[in-house]
C-alpha cells in the first residue's frame, strides 16, 4: 500500500453480510484472532483488506477440502 491509499473500514454488519456469518460468529472470529477488528470511537470496524484476505483463505481451505487443485 502506498502513502496516498486510504484504508477502507467496514462495520460488523457489513462484514457479516459479506461473509454470510452471524454477528456472534464474526465476534468469535475476532476473539480467536482469525479476523482482526479495530475500535473506531465506540464502533468496532474491520479493514476491507483483512476481510478480503479472510475470504481468500476460506476459499483456499474449501478447495483443499473438496480436492480441487489450484
Amino acid at each position: 500500500m502506498t502513502e496516498n491509499e486510504e484504508i477502507v473500514y467496514l462495520t460488523g454488519a457489513e462484514v457479516s453480510k459479506i461473509l454470510g456469518l452471524s454477528r456472534q460468529t464474526l465476534l468469535a472470529l475476532r476473539k480467536k484472532g482469525v479476523l482482526e477488528g479495530y475500535s473506531q470511537g465506540s464502533k468496532l470496524v474491520y479493514s476491507a483488506a483483512n476481510v478480503k484476505a479472510f475470504l481468500q483463505s476460506r476459499s483456499t481451505i474449501t478447495k483443499l477440502k473438496s480436492g480441487v487443485q489450484q
